[in-house]
């Protein structure tokens, strides 16, 4: 789930409140590792970046959401050089919110218009999914898997998946399977994972025949105000906004999956995931931190929260190679640390 930005919090009632947030960051209490110092200085004013919220890596690219400009930020991630941006009237995004790359070609959801985005790598024009023929309904998320893109709509509780090559679009009414209100979406092993954050639920679908294999309900608190996920191996990691913890699920069993265990130290508002080599790194937006979790479970031993003077509000994570790339929402720039020292290698503007 994304924030509730300052361009969004009116239009996504459904979502915690930024002022919900603030108390919950109260409930920090955990020791943390603090990151050493950036090789250049985040005193420069930010001129890429405005409220990035999303990141998705491509290759050696990191393509950066700006939800407060509108806009999309390219970066080469082994220089840390700007290398494009895309927006303006042409390409009508309006309060962006996520963003998907694949095929030689970038899809962002916009939330503020109800549309999708769309446009060839390295190509300055582009094109708008826009209209009933797709139903976006404030568009929370998006996903590319085997030819189609997967959209869920937070306002009508639906997907839209539309075919990459011919536009056409089918839209799931997964509102009536129980899933109000979907927020982020993750695909593993032929199932499409959505995050239910009205109905505190987790919907599995299948790619093949869009029919419902598993619905896990968030009953003893197990799911509350669910949003990013992520699958890792047979677990299936789910951050829960409004409860400011994490709950793990074992989906091998197909239509059997389970909640296998939940965290809840230390967490403020969990945002966005990556994982890299043994570990998950989550976004702990009003902790100021990333949280680091050990793979292969979720028990408090072993976690830690990195912590630097360059997070205010980290936000969207990405990992290349052995560099963690966090987007910050109030400093307005990227941090890219190390993975093995955990200091901060540079701060992108």
């Amino acid at each position: 789930m994304k924030p509730m930005s300052r361009t969004r919090s009116q239009a996504s009632g459904s979502l915690t409140s930024r002022i919900c947030r603030i108390l919950v960051a109260n409930l920090l209490g955990m020791a943390l590792l603090t990151a050493g110092v950036p090789t250049s200085s985040a005193a420069s004013v930010a001129a890429h970046f405005a409220e990035p919220t999303a990141m998705t890596v491509s290759g050696n690219n990191l393509y950066v959401v700006n939800t407060s400009s509108n806009s999309v930020t390219q970066i080469d991630a082994a220089s840390g050089d700007i290398k494009g941006e895309f927006g303006g009237t042409r390409l009508r995004m309006d309060s962006p919110v996520a963003i998907v790359v694949a095929l030689s070609r970038v899809w962002v959801a916009n939330f503020g218009n109800d549309s999708v985005t769309e446009w060839k790598v390295g190509s300055n024009s582009g094109n708008v999914l826009s209209g009933s023929k797709f139903g976006f309904s404030q568009p929370q998320s998006i996903i590319y898997e085997g030819g189609f893109l997967w959209v869920a709509n937070l306002h009508s509780s639906t997907i839209t998946i539309i075919s990459a090559t011919t536009l056409k679009a089918r839209i799931l009414d997964i509102g009536s399977d129980g899933c109000l209100s979907p927020t982020a979406l993750e695909y593993s092993s032929g199932t499409v994972w959505a995050t239910c954050s009205q109905s505190n639920s987790l919907l599995g679908l299948s790619s093949a025949n869009l029919k419902v294999k598993s619905f896990v309900g968030g009953s003893g608190g197990r799911l509350f105000g669910p949003g990013p996920i992520l699958q890792v191996g047979k677990n299936l990691w789910v951050a829960n906004v409004a409860s400011s913890s994490v709950s793990r699920f074992d989906v091998t069993g197909g239509t059997r999956a389970r909640l296998s265990c939940e965290v809840r130290d230390g967490f403020a508002t969990p945002e966005s995931f990556a994982f890299s080599g043994t570990n998950i790194y989550v976004a702990n937006m009003l902790g100021h931190s990333v949280a680091i979790l050990p793979s292969i479970g979720c028990q408090q031993t072993g976690l830690r929260h990195l912590v630097s003077t360059f997070l205010r509000e980290p936000d969207a994570l990405g990992v290349i190679g052995s560099s963690l790339f966090v987007a910050d929402a109030q400093a307005q720039d990227v941090v890219e640390f190390s993975t093995i020292s955990l200091k901060v290698i540079r701060v992108i503007h």
